[in-house]
C-alpha cells in the first residue's frame, strides 16, 4: 500500500472516531505541499475559535465546525496527490519498543523493515537482546502492565536512551514535580496518545537527539 493511501486511511479512520486532533496531527506531519498545509491550518484555527468561544459561553457552533471541518478534510483528502506528501525515509535508529505481549504484532505491523532498519519489538518480562541494550529510543506502551517499573528500570540500564511514552499520561507527570530522579525520566520522555501520532513523536525525538545529545545524567 502506498504512503498516501495509508495517509488517507488513517485519517479517515480519525475522522470516523471523532478524532479530528489526531488527524491534524497526521496530516501536519505528512504534507509539504504549502497551499494545502495553509487550508489545514486554517481549518483548525476555525475550530479551535470555535471550541474556545463555545467554552466561554459566547456562541454554540463548535458541533457544527467540527462536522463541517470534517467534510472539507474529506474533500481535502480525496484530491491528495503522492507529491503533496513527505515520502517516509526508513529511520535507521536502534529503537526498542516494549508493549504487552498481546499487543507484540501491532508494534510489529507499526515498525516494519521497510521504513525502520533496526527496530525490535519485546513484550514486557521478556528477554533484550544483546544488540538492544544500548538503543537510541526506548518506546514503552502504557496499555497493559503498569509501566513505571520498567521505565525507572531501563533509565538506570540505557543513560543514553530517549523514551517514547505511549499513553494516556505519563506516570512521572506528577511524581517529577517531588523528585529529581522522576523529574530527570520525564525530561528524557516524548509522548503520544495515538498511534497516528508515534511516528511524528518518534522522528521529532530522533531529531532532537541530533541536536542535543544524549539525555542529561543525574547524579
Amino acid at each position: 500500500m502506498s504512503q498516501l493511501l495509508i495517509l488517507v486511511d488513517r485519517c479517515r479512520r480519525t475522522i470516523s472516531d471523532g478524532n479530528l486532533e489526531s488527524c491534524f496531527d497526521f496530516l501536519e506531519a505528512s504534507l509539504v505541499n504549502r497551499a494545502r498545509l495553509d487550508e489545514l491550518l486554517i481549518l483548525k484555527g476555525n475550530l479551535n475559535r470555535a471550541k474556545h468561544s463555545q467554552s466561554l459561553g459566547l456562541s454554540n457552533t463548535a458541533d457544527q465546525v467540527s462536522a463541517n471541518t470534517s467534510f472539507a478534510i474529506l474533500e481535502m483528502l480525496n484530491k491528495l496527490t503522492e507529491e503533496d506528501i513527505n515520502p517516509i525515509n526508513p529511520i535507521n535508529g536502534r529503537i526498542l519498543i516494549l508493549s504487552p505481549e498481546s499487543k507484540v504484532s501491532d508494534w510489529k505491523q507499526m515498525f516494519s523493515d521497510q521504513n525502520f532498519s533496526h527496530a525490535y519489538v519485546i513484550y514486557y518480562g521478556q528477554d533484550i537482546p544483546l544488540d538492544y541494550r544500548r538503543p537510541e529510543v526506548v518506546v514503552f506502551d502504557d496499555t497493559g502492565p503498569n509501566v513505571r517499573p520498567h521505565m525507572v528500570q531501563l533509565a538506570g540500564e540505557m543513560p543514553d536512551a530517549h523514551f517514547l511514552y505511549f499513553g494516556d499520561l505519563n506516570p512521572f507527570t506528577e511524581s517529577r514535580k517531588r523528585s529529581p530522579v522522576d523529574a530527570a525520566i520525564f525530561e528524557r520522555c516524548a509522548n503520544a496518545n495515538s498511534k497516528f501520532t508515534v511516528h511524528a513523536r518518534l522522528r521529532e525525538l530522533l531529531e532532537f537527539r541530533k541536536v542535543y545529545g544524549v539525555p542529561t545524567a543525574i547524579n
